[in-house]
């Protein structure tokens, strides 16, 4: 198996083999110790110091949200007068007269209306709500994410093996497993590992636009609080990655997997990286090459280290085998069989 019993990272639970084997939960769970999860926030705080940063990209996300669907929700009543806007089926009555998201009133109620989605103990569309989702999803034997981009997203993660039927009901036994931890889970993260190749795919969840650029300190690159646009290369002179919401949330992947990864057994192969954004919007995802996130994280390494001596970040990525861009099409091939 991927992990190791003797670190006490991963435990399997019990009766896996036969009947009971054909599970509708996921048996996978990770045990994240405290310390761990300290380091890496005081390695993201040095990385990025603005603790605002999100709080300002969900404002930019529902602002761009609003001017994108202002035109289908508004319906009636002249501007003078405000306007009717039907969102979800439901009918809002604004007050304000400004349009799209100049109108603080439309503002203040996406922002409540997402915030709802993506509250962390009831939201659809927090990871809690997504975890839940997923095990419907198993339970089942149908997607039930109630998104067209998520149902695309999370169906490889719902490939059956066999399936059972006990005391009348269908019971399957599927290709991947959900590795679940509190600590991961208010990480905004999800991990999978497939059970026939030792695989390990990871997904970052954010409600912010992953496509949205928001330059640090002013700067147009991902070391941007530490390095000009000059000097912001990897190793072989390529440009470091823009400050995109999305690329951010990944280098704040990579730090958590870093710390992660001396838990991880010798079989184990990383795979698939990717970011499921705007949740609560226009959902998006996009999978990285791990290539070019390893060049990037080494770099950023680097810089923090030398900024911040006591931060000793080692590079644990060097100690773990990945799949190779044909092992990932492979995997593709077979997904879609």
């Amino acid at each position: 198996m991927c992990y190791s019993h003797k670190n006490g990272a991963y435990i399997l639970q019990e009766a896996y083999n036969n009947a009971s084997k054909f599970i509708s939960t996921p048996a996978i769970e990770l045990d994240v110790q405290t310390e761990s999860v300290d380091k890496v926030n005081k390695q993201l705080r040095t990385f990025i110091p603005d603790g605002s940063l999100r709080t300002f990209g969900i404002v930019e996300s529902v602002k761009d949200y609003i001017d994108a669907n202002w035109y289908y929700w508004k319906q009636g009543r002249q501007p003078s007068q405000g306007h009717n806007l039907y969102i979800g089926g439901k009918k809002y009555e604004i007050s304000n007269p400004a349009e799209g998201s100049n109108n603080e009133e439309v503002v203040k109620l996406i922002t409540e209306l997402q915030s709802q989605l993506i509250d962390t103990e009831s939201g659809i569309l927090s990871t809690r709500g997504i975890i839940s989702q997923y095990k419907d999803s198993r339970r089942t034997g149908t997607l039930q994410f109630r998104n067209l981009t998520l149902d695309e997203f999370f169906a490889p993660y719902l490939e059956k093996k066999s399936e059972v039927i006990i005391n009348g009901k269908k019971h399957y036994e599927y290709k991947w497993e959900l590795v679940e931890n509190e600590d991961i889970t208010n990480f905004n993260i999800l991990i999978f590992k497939n059970t026939d190749t030792d695989q390990i795919n990871v997904v970052s969840l954010t409600a912010l636009d992953i496509d949205k650029t928001h330059k640090l300190n002013r700067r147009d690159n991902i070391l941007g609080y530490h390095l000009d646009n000059v000097n912001a290369v990897d190793a072989t002179g390529k440009l470091l990655l823009k400050p995109t919401y999305g690329n951010i949330e990944m280098m704040r992947l990579m730090f958590l997997l870093n710390e992660l990864i001396p838990s991880f057994d010798h079989h184990c192969k990383l795979g698939d990286i990717s970011v499921v954004g705007s949740l609560g919007f226009n959902i998006k995802s996009q999978t990285y090459p791990i290539e070019m996130l390893q060049s990037n994280f080494n770099k950023i390494i680097s810089v923090l280290n030398n900024v911040e001596s006591s931060l000793n970040i080692q590079n644990n990525f060097r100690t773990i085998s990945t799949v190779s861009p044909v092992d990932s099409l492979i995997q593709m091939y077979l997904n879609i069989l």
